[in-house]
């Protein structure tokens, strides 16, 4: 078993990118010690980690004197950490991410969702509704432009974003475990479901849209208020959109 008290962990990624987060919050709810080395995606530090630049990317050394192992994309990287890093390091209070006695069924659940997230939520939701946002509203800052004509103009762009968002976030609210909304994706405590899915819904609900839409999906709006409040989403909150947007605009009509 891996011996944390000689090991050391690095985790190459801008607290801006979700799936750097994911990872981090879910190395925080195990209480791995690790630093992390921000990088944004193609930059020069990422492209020596990753062959294609893109981040995260976690190096794992066991011993002073070793030669890092590094291991890249979000699924491998979670794969690394459940079977290597992880059954040594969780404390009694740290909820295991993954099936507590391995059922395959829940176990494929918590991949499903994690999958989704990572495909459909984080394409449709990133590439479609915040990147364009934020992208017109530096755009505006840099030129002047009038805000309501901004407003008109953003609208406009994230509309398609917006409509290709819905049924997946309809089918995360199916989805949604826990009698009476008050539980997680998969049972009663967060699972590498609720990581995948919290850091992309995060950057959502800083969004005029955000405030918009998810009213219409009461159980997912009331899930991410408490996975908000969570330590591990406390603390890696800084560089994320919502931290660079705050306090937020009124809300967008859709």
């Amino acid at each position: 078993m891996e011996d944390l008290r000689t090991s050391e962990v690095c985790l190459y990624g801008a607290p801006l990118s979700t799936f750097t987060r994911a990872i981090a919050m879910a190395l925080h709810s195990q209480r791995v010690p690790f630093h992390q080395v921000g990088c944004l995606p193609h930059s020069e530090e990422a492209c020596k980690h990753h062959p294609l630049g893109f981040i995260p990317v976690l190096a794992h050394q066991r011993c002073p004197g070793e030669e890092p192992f590094e291991v890249y994309e979000s699924a491998a990287i979670a794969r690394y950490l459940d079977t290597v890093i992880f059954p040594a390091a969780r404390a009694p209070s740290a909820p295991s991410l993954r099936s507590a006695d391995q059922d395959p069924r829940t176990n494929a659940r918590i991949d499903t969702i994690a999958s989704l997230a990572a495909d459909h939520l984080f394409r449709r939701l990133e590439f479609g509704v915040v990147k364009p946002r934020l992208a017109l509203e530096q755009q505006s800052a840099s030129t002047g432009g009038d805000h309501e004509a901004l407003e008109a103009e953003v609208r406009a762009k994230v509309q398609p974003g917006l409509e290709a968002l819905e049924p997946v976030l309809a089918l995360l609210e199916s989805l949604l475990g826990g009698g009476g909304g008050e539980g997680y994706f998969v049972g009663d405590d967060v699972t590498w479901a609720d990581l995948f899915v919290y850091p992309p819904l995060a950057d959502l609900r800083a969004t005029p849209e955000g405030d918009a839409v998810l009213p219409r999906y009461p159980r997912l709006a009331a899930w991410a208020a408490r996975m908000e409040q969570r330590e591990e989403a406390r603390r890696t909150y800084d560089g994320t959109v919502a931290s660079q947007r705050q306090p937020k605009q009124s809300p967008a009509k859709y």
